[in-house]
């Protein structure tokens, strides 16, 4: 990583290759990041409001065991660790409905 430059972290789905999913199915997201894995905490956000994180965790997946349709939306994940916060990544759009 160059000085001064911010890591952006890969938000990639383990569950299916669709954004459109059905409810009760499980969902995993994954938050890749290409620096040394060890010590970040892994912020996730819905919806664009980069304030309020959904979750907040020392793993990089976060998982919806059986989603449901509240749980559609645009998901980011961004990664910090001491007082270094990586950019949000690329968004990724999950629609879920009902079968």
């Amino acid at each position: 990583m160059l000085p001064g430059s911010s890591p952006k972290p890969l938000l990639t789905q383990d569950s299916a290759s669709a954004s459109v999913l059905y409810t009760k199915e499980p969902v995993t997201l994954k938050c890749k990041i290409t620096e040394d894995s060890e010590g970040w905490t892994y912020l996730w956000y819905k919806d664009g409001d980069p304030n309020t994180p959904v979750d907040q965790a020392s793993d990089s997946t976060y998982t919806m065991p059986s989603a449901q349709p509240s749980d559609s939306g645009e998901y980011k994940c961004q990664v910090k660790r001491e007082s270094f916060t990586s950019e949000l990544s690329d968004s990724r759009v999950l629609t879920i409905k009902g079968k």
